[in-house]
């Protein structure tokens, strides 16, 4: 698995946030609550792309926030229960992989492949696309 490297400006993501381990399946059922909410992002950047956004994972606890949500171009009159996420310009690295592998892929990425590369993981969130 070999990624493309890849330059981002910075974009701001409105969506369902979720912070804890997902220790119950927490993020699929955020997916499907913001899934039924899509529509009152407006506007948006993208109308047929959305985010999963992670970050601000802590070690100790195993905790870390979760963004479900969509690239919006204004961040004002946010709908009722969502909030803004802030992703700055920055160059990532992009792992293709299937919706049902996403589990598998993290694995590979963090075990295998980054120990193995000799790179270091930003500061900045990471995202599914």
């Amino acid at each position: 698995m070999e990624p493309k490297i890849v330059s981002k400006p910075k974009f701001t993501v409105v969506g369902m946030k979720y912070h804890g381990k997902n220790e119950h399946n927490e993020i699929p059922q955020l997916w499907q609550r913001f899934g039924s909410r899509m529509g009152e992002v407006q506007p948006r950047a993208n109308s047929a792309t959305s985010y999963g956004l992670m970050g601000n994972y802590d070690p100790v606890t195993g905790e870390f926030d979760y963004l479900a949500g969509m690239e919006a171009e204004r961040t004002a009159d946010l709908p009722t229960g969502m909030t803004t996420w802030e992703v700055p310009a920055q160059t990532y690295l992009v792992f293709d992989t299937d919706f049902g592998k996403i589990r598998e892929a993290y694995d590979n990425i963090y075990q295998r492949w980054l120990p193995q590369s000799g790179r270091q993981r930003s500061g900045g969130p990471e995202f599914e696309l």
